[in-house]
């Protein structure tokens, strides 16, 4: 063997990359190799049994056929077990306790707290991962493994959403545990269904006291005002994220009222956020327009998601624009998303080339996605103005509603060149368009068939459209690469079954509109032959000229 194959380091990186099966093999190979085998063998442990097994025989304490529950069969550990226990627990980095087919009673938790030798019985133990209900029963147990060296910790409770008095006194309890027995946390994620209203002052103590914390990522309904004032008070946090609202928590307890979220206007003072990066809000766009102006370093942010409790008008999304523009130069990820409310008409107004403009100044931006329920109405000319201003872009999700009954035509489709040339580093786009001006091979420049270098994505609609399916196909043959997948996207929703003649009309032609595109989908291939062997004769013919060329000087 060669001499390298002895060397730890080598050995923990070669492990590395080898599966959990072939590292306990690599174990029994030879002495040399057992102890960096080993590390990454237990550095993350997601069954907890397989540590109780080291101190002792286990034995099932129910007959249920789901979920095996085991304990320890002696509350007496001997000293050898012990040290059996600790030449594996020094090497767990990361434990994770969630609910599996095999559980380990609490009553074993508490033999392991009392007749454990020492008090850190993970002394290296940097990350926990604790997603298990209910809380008032697992929350407890993890105390067991917090100690000051912990530096991420990862909490999912209750997912249905129905908390008890014994659960918010033990979340309680496990605040005052973690500021006790870790209070180095530098990465906190809480996933929880408990309502704001009976965990927000003992959450806004907690955070208050992680001074080391860097990154929190909490439920969306956990960033009040509030909870802002207190990570404010945070020197080294860099990232604020939310956990997006799952099929899991469809039926929560009631939570907060709205004019929780509505009332969103934390006042910081001087210094607030001294070091922060990313930021995630679920407010009105008037709080977060007068949270952006207030004295923190706002232009330090890169990264900001923000969600609207209800509708914005229009005329508030371009004061909140002409904001951001100008307290956030520095953004490279901004994603706004406003709920959508049906009005039943267009009263809300479209989003016009005012509102969007301010948005031309975030020269760093490469991800910006905009969900808003109002239509475009703005020029190509305009909307290219807007997109000269994002030569890094590589993500441009302008997703806006339909109206059918409109005059406002959508974008023409012939913008998608202009697009690439503007925006070379695009790799996902999402926009409606309407193919009324389709540029024509020999008729227009060649200038109007530049194609996107990287694009990966195209989500889109043809909305409106008269052309044929050759001419679609044809061009977007040319501009779109061959890799870039084409998604078709719904344009008008009805609610229940089409009762009047316009809704049956209006069906009929998106259904029109959807076999069009989807036929001038399947001619693409083809046509990317065809003007593969034009390019390749048209190179050809060029060369053939160059070549003729350098031969006349000499001919003559």
């Amino acid at each position: 063997m060669h001499h390298a194959l002895y060397i730890s380091e080598i050995l923990g990186t070669l492990f590395q990359y080898t599966d959990r099966r072939t590292d306990v093999a690599c174990t029994r190979v030879c002495k040399a190799w057992t102890s960096s085998a080993l590390d990454v063998v237990w550095e993350r442990v997601d069954r907890l049994e397989a540590l109780f097994y080291l101190l002792g025989p286990m034995g099932r304490v129910n007959s249920d056929t789901k979920t095996a529950v085991l304990t320890l069969l002696n509350y007496h550990i001997a000293p050898d077990r012990w040290a059996r226990f600790a030449t594996f627990a020094e090497r767990i980095r990361h434990i994770e306790f969630r609910k599996r087919r095999t559980m380990v009673h609490h009553d074993s938790f508490s033999t392991l707290a009392i007749s454990r030798p020492i008090l850190n019985l993970f002394p290296n133990l940097m990350r926990i991962t604790w997603a298990h209900d209910p809380p008032a029963r697992s929350l407890p147990l993890s105390s067991l493994f917090l100690h000051p060296g912990v530096r991420r910790l990862s909490v999912k409770t209750n997912a249905d959403g129905f908390a008890t008095e014994n659960d918010l006194y033990a979340l309680d309890n496990f605040f005052t545990d973690v500021l006790f027995r870790a209070p180095h946390i530098e990465h906190l994620d809480m996933c929880s269904g408990i309502s704001y209203r009976k965990v927000g002052p003992g959450l806004e103590a907690f955070l208050c006291g992680l001074k080391s914390l860097k990154t929190l990522v909490v439920s969306e309904s956990y960033l009040t005002s509030d909870v802002v004032i207190a990570l404010a008070q945070c020197p080294d946090l860099e990232v604020v994220r939310m956990h997006p609202p799952d099929s899991v928590h469809s039926h929560l307890e009631p939570q907060d009222p709205p004019n929780e979220m509505e009332e969103f206007m934390p006042f910081v003072h001087q210094g607030a956020f001294p070091r922060i990066k990313e930021m995630a809000l679920k407010a009105n766009l008037w709080g977060c327009t007068h949270f952006l102006q207030s004295p923190f370093p706002a232009s330090q942010l890169q990264h900001l998601h923000i969600i609207t409790p209800h509708f914005e008008l229009p005329a508030d999304i371009g004061d909140f624009f002409a904001v951001l523009a100008e307290e956030c130069p520095r953004l490279v990820y901004f994603e706004l998303f406003v709920l959508h409310e049906d009005a039943g008409d267009d009263s809300f107004g479209p989003i016009t080339f005012d509102v969007i403009a301010p948005l031309r100044h975030l020269h760093d931006i490469e991800h910006l996605k905009l969900n808003i329920p109002s239509q475009l109405q703005m020029l190509d000319s305009n909307l290219l103005y807007v997109v000269a201003g994002w030569p890094r872009i590589r993500t441009l999700r302008l997703a806006t509603r339909f109206v059918w009954d409109s005059p406002i035509a959508p974008i023409g489709l012939d913008i998608l060149s202009p697009i690439a040339r503007l925006c070379p580093e695009l790799r996902s786009l999402y926009m409606f368009f309407n193919p009324y001006s389709i540029p024509v091979p020999g008729d227009d420049p060649p200038e109007a068939f530049y194609p996107f270098q990287h694009l990966e994505r195209l989500e889109t609609a043809v909305i409106g459209t008269r052309r044929a399916p050759a001419d679609i196909a044809g061009y977007l043959a040319q501009v779109i690469p061959p890799s870039c997948s084409i998604a078709m996207l719904p344009t008008y929703h009805i609610v229940g079954p089409a009762v009047t003649s316009l809704e049956v009309d209006t069906l009929a032609a998106v259904h029109g509109w959807i076999a069009l595109f989807f036929e001038a989908l399947e001619m693409m291939p083809m046509l990317r032959r065809v003007h593969a062997q034009y390019q390749a004769r048209l190179r050809s013919l060029e060369e053939q000229v160059r070549q003729l060329t350098l031969q006349a000087p000499s001919d003559t």
